[in-house]
């Protein structure tokens, strides 16, 4: 049950079982904290949401990574199934519908749409913001087997930062 392609004679092989592929899984940290999915995918689910606590009235940058997972490590290991490789992030701050494919009018300001895919987009500075304040940020990875992976931070800012409740 191969693909042939038309213009040569190669046949490609099926990748191998897909129940056995996962989608990246995203890391993403910021001044003294970082965290990382367990299970790469998309959800909006409350315990998906990452909540964090962080000052208000200063910038805040964050940078993010993905691994690729297309091969799946738990048994039965599928070793006829190519790793997949990351083919590009997006991010968005405060994105109303993570559907919406509508480009941004400008990269730097017109933060409420996707960013455009890239691999050398790994990193924002936000803010400042005001105490009380919140907002979502959102960041996708995909990679070449079309796996996608979302992750969503919904972001308190306040006056002070408690160490234990900025890492919940």
């Amino acid at each position: 049950m191969g693909r042939h392609l038309a213009e040569s004679d190669v046949l490609l092989a099926p990748p191998g079982p897909l129940d056995r592929w996962e989608a990246p899984r995203i890391r993403v940290s910021t001044d003294g904290w970082s965290r990382e999915q367990k299970v790469g995918d998309v959800s909006l689910a409350p315990e998906a949401i990452w909540d964090l606590d962080l000052p208000a009235d200063q910038s805040v940058t964050f940078e993010w990574s993905a691994r690729p997972k297309s091969r799946a490590s738990s048994p039965p290991r599928c070793d006829t199934c190519p790793k997949g490789e990351i083919t590009g992030y997006r991010w968005a701050l405060d994105i109303e519908d993570l559907t919406d494919e509508t480009p941004r009018d400008d990269e730097d300001t017109d933060l409420a749409h996707w960013s455009t895919w890239s691999l050398d987009v790994i990193s924002t500075t936000i803010g400042p913001f005001e105490v009380g304040d919140e907002h979502v940020l959102s960041v996708e990875a995909r990679d070449s087997k079309g796996f996608l992976s979302l992750v969503t931070l919904r972001l308190h800012f306040v006056e002070e930062v408690n160490a234990e409740l900025a890492r919940r």
